[in-house]
């Protein structure tokens, strides 16, 4: 993954200055410049490129290499509705809202679904080396089991044929790659220390499975195809941070001893009112002059709704006060 020669604080727009306009042009051109000779550009930095093109009035798609940046943008105006039946808005150059006309609309649109052809193609095979798409192609393909089992689609094939399913299969491949790509973007942003958790004398490793499953299931319900049944993150927690508010929420239980190791970690919380549980197992795997090797990995991290496991909490364990913010469930 591209970590970028620019930094996220780089390249936000500090005032209105002229010298401040000009600092953020030679930003722009030398993005170009670096893409344009084929240097992968990061996340944040194809998004700089998107919003300079926005700027000077130019074709979104002008430059191949700032293509992830394009989907992102497009993606994120239809994502609610890609059939063509509703109104869309976007941001021109200066910031300012206009409604999207029919022929650009009509042309992001079958731009959207040759976009999510494509990726169900890449993914179909699996074998990827790149961990995160790994993870990417799991999810999707979970999802779209999920999708034909609601859809019963084995007792209804001609529903297949029908555009009502094609849009919600294409809905949900776009909705896979705009979570490889945000998954993508956290990852080049975030600290390796943030993915290393000390808990009970054990470290856990937050991992390319543990976002795209967190993300996936239990973030941006907005954009599912789908009820999937789980709960989803209010904004307390924020997919750009998570690892560093995890382990800040992990680092404070870990202090109070209150735990003993577990084979199965399992850590039932209250932040900010609200419930939720973490889970991590034992995992192995292939380290080359090393053989197998065995680690612990964060599985999920969720709230709690199902009135089964919140009865649960109340008479089988006890609420310890961590902070003004944070409390932790001790089984009794």
């Amino acid at each position: 993954m591209a970590k970028g020669k620019y930094l996220k604080t780089d390249l936000e727009n500090r005032n209105d200055t002229p010298a401040e306009k000009n600092r953020l042009r030679a930003i722009y051109d030398d993005l170009v410049a670096r893409g344009s000779a084929g240097i992968p550009l990061s996340a944040i930095e194809q998004a700089h490129v998107q919003a300079g093109l926005r700027f000077l009035g130019e074709p979104l798609g002008k430059y191949a290499f700032a293509e992830e940046g394009r989907f992102k943008e497009i993606y994120l105006t239809y994502f609610h509705d890609i059939t063509g039946g509703s109104r869309y808005v976007k941001t021109d150059g200066r910031g300012n809202l206009r409604t999207v006309p029919q022929m650009e609309r009509d042309s992001d649109l079958q731009y959207l679904i040759d976009e999510a052809e494509k990726w169900e193609r890449l993914i179909q095979p699996g074998g990827h080396t790149d961990l995160l798409l790994q993870e990417a192609t799991k999810e999707a393909k979970a999802d779209r089991k999920t999708l034909d089992r609601l859809e019963n689609i084995a007792s209804r094939p001609g529903h297949s044929g029908t555009y009502y399913y094609k849009y919600k299969v294409w809905g949900l491949y776009l909705r896979s790659r705009w979570m490889y790509l945000l998954a993508k973007e956290i990852l080049e942003n975030t600290d390796p220390g943030d993915c290393f958790y000390q808990f009970c004398g054990e470290t856990i490793e937050f991992t390319e499975f543990s976002l795209m499953h967190i993300l996936n299931r239990h973030f941006a319900e907005v954009t599912k195809q789908f009820v999937s049944g789980k709960d989803y993150h209010p904004e307390d927690f924020k997919p750009r941070i998570l690892t560093a508010q995890i382990k800040a929420i992990v680092d404070s239980i870990d202090k109070t001893g209150l735990f003993t190791p577990q084979v199965r970690t399992e850590i039932n919380l209250k932040f900010e009112g609200t419930v939720y549980q973490l889970w991590a197992t034992m995992q192995n795997r292939n380290i080359p002059g090393r053989g197998i090797v065995p680690y612990k990995r964060l599985q999920s991290f969720y709230p709690v709704s199902d009135p089964a496991v919140l009865a649960k909490l109340t008479t089988g364990f006890r609420e310890e006060t961590v902070s003004a913010v944070l409390s932790v469930f001790v089984p009794i």
